[in-house]
């Protein structure tokens, strides 16, 4: 890394370990230890200058947009235009790509400092949105995103974490969005929001959950039973509509997760 750092001025070398919260008096602090990262040449950015090394969010090829919007006004089924994708060695490699980042993360350089974006953070970057817009990437956010989706969701002896942060620093969600993603790609994860109120709880479940999910392009996209428009759950089984009369549908019209996210006012 010394040859490259003295080519491309202000890039540093990859810390694959990370240390949170060590200046808290009498506590412990997390050690968290990242993936390893891949050569400089394959890290996002690689090349620009630092000064110009910002977040860059994921290309989404026009045929891919197209699709997705047929899908969504119901020109064609979600499995229709899966096997468009796979009759395409571009747009095939192109949803791989996607698949793997959401399985192992990426890594990008951003002022020269290589970061690594875990799964959940890499699917709440691309693919979630607050209020219409997508959320901007702040390294705090990435920080905090090691701590549960690296220390404590992974921990089999652990059963959560306290986070403890000021109003409107997007705890809603971070939570709901995550949520979200587990249903998205596990089978039988089952999921409830509880909050201090059923009209709360309802609006976390809207807006952090729901309304992405509407938005997460057709390959990402369970089969599901419920309506677009659902006011109290996500079931990701196939609708029963189509288990009545498959002879019309696709294979992949027919897979379930069998997973479920909802809430409940306790």
């Amino acid at each position: 890394m010394e040859i490259l750092a003295n080519t491309y001025k202000g890039y540093k070398d990859a810390n694959t370990t990370v240390v949170l919260q060590d200046n808290i008096e009498d506590a412990y602090p997390y050690i968290i230890k990242l993936p390893d990262a891949p050569k400089a040449e394959d890290i996002i950015n690689f090349g620009t200058p630092f000064e110009q090394q910002f977040f860059k969010k994921l290309a989404i090829p026009f045929e891919i947009q197209k699709l997705d919007e047929s899908v969504k006004r119901r020109k064609i089924t979600r499995g229709e235009a899966i096997e468009v994708v796979r009759r395409s060695k571009t747009l095939s490699h192109f949803v791989h790509s996607v698949f793997e980042k959401l399985t192992f993360g990426e890594w990008q350089y951003i002022r020269g400092m290589p970061v690594y974006i875990t799964p959940e953070h890499f699917f709440q970057l691309n693919f979630c949105k607050n209020q219409g817009i997508y959320f901007s990437f702040r390294y705090e956010e990435a920080l905090k995103a090691y701590w549960w989706d690296l220390e404590v969701a992974k921990n089999p002896i652990w059963y959560g974490g306290i986070n403890l942060e000021g109003r409107r620093g997007g705890k809603t969600y971070f939570a709901g969005n995550r949520i979200l993603y587990k249903g998205i790609t596990s089978e039988y994860f089952k999921a409830g929001i509880q909050s201090k109120s059923e009209l709360d709880a309802y609006q976390v479940f809207i807006k952090s959950v729901r309304e992405p999910f509407r938005n997460i392009l057709f390959f990402l996209r369970p089969n599901t039973s419920s309506n677009e428009k659902t006011e109290s759950s996500l079931d990701f089984s196939a609708s029963q509509k189509i288990l009545n009369d498959p002879t019309h549908y696709h294979d992949s019209d027919l897979i379930s997760l069998n997973s479920l996210i909802d809430y409940k006012d306790f």
